[in-house]
């Protein structure tokens, strides 16, 4: 455990020392900003490692060890300087107020991080999130999986995970929390650049870290809280631009538009926004000429497009297509492991969150609708729970413009245009973390303008006019914790105390959370070294699995049904399972059968059960997950209907 927290602080600390390295005494005070440009040298210091077949434990520490050291320099300077102390005093809070208002997300994050501490178990995280870091770490190289289509997404937090598990961290998710923490943090920079008071700038703050989908995502190793901070850290550089338009605020903005992108897809709108928002802004302002104009769109742009070229250029010289797996009919998209019918299927599963048949109204009320009427685990509600506190964002509607200033407008604009964006899309509730911060110091404002506008009606001392705002900003924090209760439900449902107290072992954990791990168990202390699994409606949830295996993307039958569709008889299917390499078959059966057997023609079904009965022999039965060893495979065709 230990260890974990001592690899995950290497990781930031680190960061944190290559982000000085590089902007040097240029930006004294912004630490977000040097740790955000610091951790995206790590990441692709590790991708060129794994281009370069170096994936090797050495090689990473070589990576981490100059950042810490010019890190630890800095302290040691600061500290000389007499500066340490008063920079920690800076940081604390005032009064009983504040002090209120900073314990509640401190507590959030240390049960968040409770349960970042225990094995991972999160969906996203077994199939691809870790489970390719390890495979690039078992290869010591980036290698491709066609079957995985997931591995041709932005690999920025994967790489920061390769860094993770290559020196030996068994808890990752740390990686990923500390990004939340990072995003709580730029939370309140941002609203201190919108001039919101401190305690309203905690406020936000709390509704944030109360909100149970970044909860859960700070115990998870996923992507989605690393593109929420790169997120926030374009806003901080466009309203720093917005503010004294100086050069370095563009070249810093596209850098972390890139960064963005090299997160996840979904930060592609960046590339449309900024820019618009960039002319919209110019166009307010005294006219420049068409040359100040071309370049002050061009730099951020250019400089954004650079840095997400190398997750691009990797799918474009792979399979033709620059941001595959999408987008299948724009680019001439070619891989082994997916195909156009595969796309529009993909396409229309991300549809269903949200509801299955949306009509306008759906789509125009989803905005809302998701913050109070989300639930973890229901595809129709978005999969998901948020803090309704957001949603005080949209009364700054109602503000006057001269209340609201031109930075309130800028992000309000931003909320909107990306709430109608993720509307059109996929309506996942985790996918509207980027904009959460935004929203959560937009909700502030509205508090603060409200209280403000509040006590010019009061005719009491100024003093007691205080106190009745400071009861006000307690009330709403209250209301606001209330609203994160989901946090609660999560915690007691993960039970991750009797692991982090030592009472249960890590593989009681997983055996009680994982339906499979047990069977994963059987393989791995009893199947030789070089079998290979073809896994049939498995999850694949490869990342405890010690064998090399074959599953595909999203569709966990389609290579295995179209190879019972596709041959001849029972024997042409154990000779094509044998030509691939797999030794082995895993298989939930009751689950194929119920999904695939109405689908399937009546001689494919029974394909499969002479295939079961003639050439795989029973190894382990467990809750459902069937393992069968692939034998007696012929070398010569038998006639069509000989095993049938």
């Amino acid at each position: 455990m230990m260890e974990s927290i001592l690899i995950t602080l290497s990781i930031f600390s680190s960061g944190l020392g290559y982000g000085r390295l590089v902007l040097g005494k240029w930006f004294r005070g912004h630490l977000l900003i040097r740790l955000g440009v610091g951790l995206w040298i790590i990441a692709h210091l590790v991708l060129l490692l794994g281009v370069t077949s170096l994936l090797y434990r050495v090689c990473l520490l070589l990576v981490l060890l100059p950042g810490i050291a010019f890190f630890l320099f800095w302290i040691f300077q600061i500290h000389t300087e007499g500066g340490l102390a008063e920079r920690i005093k800076q940081t604390l809070p005032r009064g009983w107020l504040e002090w209120s208002m900073v314990i509640p997300p401190l507590c959030l994050v240390v049960l968040a991080m409770g349960g970042a501490l225990t094995p991972p178990t999160a969906r996203d995280s077994l199939v691809y999130h870790l489970a390719l870091p390890k495979l690039y770490l078992e290869s010591h190289q980036w290698v491709e999986v066609p079957q995985n289509v997931y591995g041709y997404f932005p690999g920025l937090m994967e790489a920061l995970y390769t860094i993770a598990l290559g020196l030996g961290s068994p808890y990752p998710a740390l990686v990923h929390a500390g990004f939340g923490i990072a995003c709580l943090a730029a939370t309140f920079f941002l609203g201190g650049v919108l001039g919101l008071r401190r305690e309203i700038c905690l406020l936000s703050v709390c509704a944030l870290a109360a909100t149970a989908t970044l909860w859960a995502e700070m115990t998870w190793a996923y992507v989605d809280l690393a593109n929420a901070f790169y997120w926030t850290l374009v806003v901080l550089c466009f309203l720093r631009w917005q503010n004294d338009r100086q050069r370095r605020w563009l070249l810093l903005l596209g850098f972390f538009m890139g960064a963005a992108n090299g997160c996840k897809y979904t930060s592609l709108i960046l590339l449309m926004v900024v820019p618009l928002g960039l002319l919209i802004e110019l166009r307010k302002s005294t006219y420049q000429g068409w040359n100040k104009t071309i370049s002050t769109v061009a730099v951020p742009l250019v400089t954004a497009l650079v840095l997400a070229l190398p997750w691009w250029a990797r799918n474009l010289v792979l399979t033709g297509n620059p941001v595959y797996p999408f987008f299948w009919g724009l680019f001439p998209s070619s891989s082994p492991g997916w195909d156009a019918e595969r796309a529009g299927l993909y396409q229309i599963m991300l549809a269903q969150y949200g509801g299955a048949h949306k009509g306008i109204l759906d789509y125009v009320v989803a905005p809302v609708r998701v913050f109070l009427a989300a639930r973890f685990d229901s595809v129709s509600r978005y999969d998901g729970e948020l803090n309704a506190f957001c949603l005080l964002a949209w009364l700054l509607l109602l503000v006057r413009r001269e209340k609201r200033g031109r930075p309130g407008e800028i992000l309000l604009g931003l909320s909107l245009v990306y709430l109608a964006y993720w509307s059109s899309t996929s309506q996942q509730a985790r996918f509207l973390l980027p904009i959460l911060p935004v929203m959560a110091v937009l909700g502030g404002f509205f508090v603060q303008i409200f209280l403000a506008g509040v006590a010019e009606r009061i005719t009491t001392p100024v003093i007691t006019r205080r106190r009745i705002e400071n009861l006000a900003v307690s009330c709403i924090l209250v209301a606001t914790l209330f609203n994160g209760r989901g946090i609660v439900a999560l915690w007691h449902r993960g039970r991750y105390l009797d692991h982090l107290l030592g009472r249960e072992s890590t593989d009681r954990y997983l055996l009680e959370r994982l339906p499979y791990y047990g069977m994963y168990r059987y393989i791995n202390r009893e199947l030789p070294k070089h079998a290979v699994l073809l896994m049939v409606k498995t999850g694949n949830r490869g990342y405890y699995l010690e064998r090399s295996y074959f599953s595909d993307a999203v569709f966990e039958a389609y290579t295995f049904t179209g190879i019972l569709a596709n041959s001849d008889s029972a024997a042409e299917v154990a000779r094509t399972c044998h030509q691939r390499g797999w030794t082995h078959l895993l298989i939930r059966l009751r689950s194929f059968l119920e999904e695939q057997g109405p689908l399937m023609p009546r001689a494919d079904l029974e394909r499969f059960g002479a295939f079961l009965r003639g050439y795989c022999l029973l190894l382990k039965k467990d809750r459902g997950f069937w393992l069968f060893m692939i034998e007696n495979v012929p070398v010569a065709a038998e006639k069509p209907g000989q095993m049938e």
